[in-house]
């Protein structure tokens, strides 16, 4: 309900109760403005959409599981899903 920094530490407080914490993350995915006044004006929403392929048994293509990416001006990620898909976003 309310954020405050008391000298070092945060001092959080909630219906319950408060707790002080050296660092804090906000995390609210909206309506932060009554906790952090100015906060939602820096805040940029950024979409997010996946395709996917058919199954595809080409055992060479992400042959560990892992995840990959391009972290150029847009950012592209794929992965393949536990049933074979490739997953791109």
């Amino acid at each position: 309900t309310r954020l405050a920094r008391r000298g070092e530490h945060w001092c959080v407080s909630t219906p319950t109760g408060e707790v002080e914490a050296q660092d804090v993350v906000v995390a609210t995915n909206a309506h932060t403005d009554g906790l952090l006044p100015g906060l939602a004006q820096s805040v940029l929403p950024v979409n997010s959409f996946q395709v996917a392929t058919r199954p595809c048994d080409a055992p060479d293509v992400l042959p560990g599981g892992q995840a990959a990416y391009d972290s150029r001006r847009l950012i592209l990620y794929f992965r393949r899903s536990p049933d074979g898909h490739v997953v791109m976003g």
